[in-house]
């Protein structure tokens, strides 16, 4: 009755049908989660941090025993659903729901379970996840270290446009962070636009210590735009 309700009011009052969409999600989702034992209520907060979730990540990183009858019970209730890759969602207004809530009741659990899955994510390569959650707890330098990690896998898969996108969050930190910079200037190199490639290459090459990691590849890449040039 009080869902009924509240479509009746957003009708009656003309709301656009968004606001009216979420509002009735986050009654739903509140009611949803009232109604869960709290050991399940605990379960859907912490699998509400990583955008999809496993019986593996629910298990090992975000440390639940034995999780899969929770997990298959929720997915047959229709609050988790199966994504062609075999992991399990949240509805996106659900789990923004959901998130929120843990962030407002328990914010230090939030940080910590992010902190693991982030740490999981990037040794598994699962990039936009990493680089999301990074966004979400305005972790910029650490964004833009995603980027520089995963640019290369990027850019052989033509997901140059991503790249750029996540650069462009990243503020800052997406031209002052090494592996970032040289996204950028691989970026450039791709674009024709050589001159700026080896500016950006060769800036950050002269920042960097002959040992460190990303040392090389600056110079390979100012080496590389010069040669086009």
């Amino acid at each position: 009755p009080a869902v009924i309700g509240l479509a009746a009011l957003s009708a009656e009052l003309a709301f656009p049908k968004k606001r009216a969409s979420e509002s009735l999600y986050r009654y739903f989702a509140e009611e949803v989660l009232r109604a869960e034992p709290a050991a399940m209520q605990r379960l859907m907060l912490a699998a509400a941090v990583p955008s999809s979730i496993t019986v593996r990540l629910t298990e090992d990183v975000l440390g639940f025993d034995n999780p899969e009858p929770d997990l298959l019970r929720l997915r047959d209730e229709g609050l988790l659903h199966e994504i062609p890759t075999g992991e399990l969602v949240f509805h996106p207004l659900i789990h923004d729901f959901l998130r929120r809530r843990l962030e407002a009741d328990d914010p230090e659990r939030l940080a910590a379970l992010r902190r693991r899955v982030v740490d999981d994510a990037r040794t598994h390569a699962r990039w936009e996840q990493a680089f999301d959650l990074s966004l979400q707890a305005d972790r910029q330098d650490e964004a833009a270290e995603i980027v520089g990690c995963s640019a290369r896998s990027l850019l052989a898969h033509g997901q140059g446009e991503t790249l750029e996108k996540w650069l462009a969050a990243c503020g800052a930190a997406g031209v002052t962070v090494p592996g970032a910079a040289l996204a950028r200037a691989e970026l450039l190199i791709r674009k024709g636009e050589m001159s700026a490639a080896a500016a950006v290459a060769r800036d950050t090459a002269g920042h960097l210590t002959s040992d460190h990691a990303d040392y090389a590849f600056a110079c390979n890449a100012t080496g590389r735009a010069l040669h086009f040039t």
